[in-house]
């Protein structure tokens, strides 16, 4: 006990009782406290890998977040720019009927238009035809036929 300052007497009787042949602990009880003190441990090292383990997954998951966001924002900004160079109006007046309401008269207008043949003439119509997207449209639907009158 050297970093406690005790009275002459007791330092006499602990260096006596620490110079004294003590017994050995049993074998079988060594043994028990050794095992017990060495799962203590591993559990207390597997308790802090876990939890280090789970904090670098969260930090993981985050910066996947964060990469997912960058990229989704950056698609949204770079549509944004080509809708914009290519004169594509973000929003439609309010007096224009919508696509649906097009190819329906389309369709009635002309019943041996199929139902998609109809919904891109109205999409382009929609679109309008400076806006660039004629070309796109029509290598999405490349079997669709024209029926520009």
């Amino acid at each position: 006990m050297d970093h406690l300052h005790l009275p002459s007497e007791l330092e006499r009787v602990e260096r006596l009782l620490a110079r004294a042949p003590r017994p050995e602990p049993l074998t079988a009880l060594r043994r028990r406290v050794l095992d017990d003190v060495h799962e203590e441990l591993r559990h207390c090292v597997l308790h802090r890998l876990r939890a280090e383990l789970l904090r670098e997954q969260r930090r993981a998951s985050r910066r996947l977040a964060a990469a997912c966001a960058a990229a989704l924002l950056v698609a949204v900004g770079l549509s944004l720019g080509v809708m914009h160079a290519a004169g594509v109006p973000l929003k439609t007046p309010a007096s224009a009927p919508s696509v649906a309401d097009v190819a329906w008269q389309l369709q009635q207008l002309s019943p041996q238009i199929s139902q998609r043949d109809s919904l891109l003439q109205a999409t382009l119509r929609q679109v309008g035809p400076d806006a660039g997207c004629g070309d796109l449209l029509k290598n999405l639907f490349p079997d669709a036929k024209s029926h520009d009158r």
